[in-house]
């Protein structure tokens, strides 16, 4: 827009009709509004970022400080064991788990829930024509297992 300001102080020395001026006026009236807005726009987009970024350190700090339950309930346990030990991604559907671990499917997804709240699994994807919902082990849940010598 510095090529637009040189181009309006420049026609500000012709001589111009009472009309061009008025124009010129509106013109001059429409940029200086676009470069407020274009301000106004560009201290909201920092503001946000900087929003962003703490959100961000936010969630970091809280994933690195997290305590996790250390007497998660035995059945618990058995959940987070069977997804650490199971290889074949279909074995990890919830209707397959309640199955091999005998648990009625409500009870299992509590126990999944608790894992998912202390960071452990996540729901990898579901077939909801199909009624699948399959579930894996973050990271951290994997470095639990080890660490805890659950395994």
């Amino acid at each position: 827009m510095g090529l637009f300001r040189h181009i309006l102080d420049w026609l500000k020395d012709l001589p111009l009709s009472a009309v061009l001026k008025e124009r010129l006026a509106l013109a001059e009236d429409k940029y200086e509004r676009a470069a407020a807005e274009d301000r106004e726009l560009a201290a909201e987009i920092k503001k946000v970022k900087d929003q962003i970024a703490a959100l961000k350190a936010e969630q970091a700090e809280a994933l690195q400080t997290q305590k996790v339950d250390p007497e998660l309930i035995e059945d618990t346990v058995r959940v987070l064991l069977y997804l650490f030990n199971t290889a074949v991604p279909n074995d990890r559907d919830a209707g397959r788990m309640s199955t091999a671990l005998k648990m009625e499917p409500n009870v299992l997804q509590y126990h999944l829930d608790r894992l998912k709240a202390a960071g452990f699994a996540y729901s990898g994807g579901s077939l909801t024509v199909h009624g699948h919902s399959y579930w894996n082990l973050t990271q951290r849940g994997r470095q639990h297992v080890v660490e805890e010598g659950l395994i």
